[in-house]
């Protein structure tokens, strides 16, 4: 359930997740990196053992969640292989059906549109719900899945790209923030076996304003404005893939020595460690000790790395 955080009533319990909050107008960035829980991800149809060796592979593109997809799926057989990738191209359509906000009959729609009446939601929005809060607080609010208003407001959303004045950002900024927003009831968790890379940068999703300025559409939650930050993309890489697409687009918006001491920080508590690939906007790199090994830069470039 959905609540206006301000009012006081009492959230009305059932079998379905249940939430209190603010009309969540939430962006939810985090949707498709915790969307498929396929062990071992991208190969399946093999003995624990190893005894069956994948020889087949799969792929299926598509567009969802406003973003090109390709699912790569390697397997023992091809029915097998075009099996797994028809049932994960179409449980990534399933969601965005869920979870787009522009579509109507979705749960978070319905959720922005009853003015913080109480509204059922699934055990997959709940989930995703759950890590999107646990990414904004760690952060800090750099990541803020209520942070829609805004994106919507820049023409992210549609396309109609606009740079909104000062007083209409000031109006929104109100509307966003995810302390708001509580949980009511566990809502579990989403675990991808194998490790997850997630990416944010300004470099594709950005249009020029009439006065030749840039604007790319990660938000920085506390201004209302693209983020001023001195990286030209931020990569994490770990367990959780919904942890880490709402981490990548935080550690963009904290910037380079943000981004390192949240990994920091994160190193300390060993259940919530990551690591980072970070570009800065100069073109040097800087990789984390983790995964230093396994990193090779691109050529003609060096990588440095930090260890905490």
């Amino acid at each position: 359930m959905v609540k206006r955080f301000a009012r006081q009533n009492r959230t009305t319990r059932s079998s379905r997740r249940s939430w209190t909050g603010r009309a969540f107008a939430a962006l939810l960035a985090c949707a498709l990196g915790a969307a498929l829980a396929v062990g071992p991800v991208g190969c399946v149809g093999g003995e624990p053992d190893g005894a069956d060796v994948p020889t087949t592979t799969a792929t299926s593109s598509f567009t969802a969640m406003d973003t090109g997809m390709t699912l790569t799926v390697h397997a023992v057989s091809q029915a097998v292989a075009d099996d797994a990738a028809n049932a994960c191209r179409q449980r990534v359509l399933e969601l965005d059906e869920l979870l787009a906000p522009e579509n109507a009959t979705s749960e978070i729609a319905r959720i922005n549109a009853a003015s913080g009446a109480s509204t059922a939601v699934s055990p997959a929005t709940a989930a995703l719900v759950a890590a999107s809060l646990d990414a904004a607080h760690r952060t800090g609010g750099a990541f803020d899945p209520t942070v829609y208003p805004l994106t919507s407001a820049w023409g992210f959303t549609t396309g109609d790209h606009r740079v909104p004045s000062p007083d209409e950002v000031a109006a929104l900024l109100p509307c966003v923030g995810y302390a708001a927003v509580q949980v009511d009831e566990a809502a579990g968790t989403v675990t991808l076996e194998d490790a997850t890379v997630s990416t944010s940068g300004a470099y594709q999703r950005y249009f020029e304003g009439k006065d030749g300025t840039r604007y790319h559409h990660l938000l920085d939650p506390s201004t209302g404005y693209p983020a001023a930050s001195d990286l030209a993309s931020a990569s994490v890489v770990g367990a959780d893939g919904a942890q880490c697409d709402a981490l990548s687009t935080a550690c963009f918006v904290l910037g380079l020595d943000g981004a390192l001491d949240l990994w920091r920080a994160a190193a300390a508590d060993g259940d919530a460690a990551f690591d980072l690939v970070l570009i800065a906007s100069d073109g040097r790199t800087f990789v984390t000790d983790g995964i230093a090994d396994a990193y090779t830069p691109a050529a003609g470039t060096n990588a440095q790395v930090v260890r905490s």
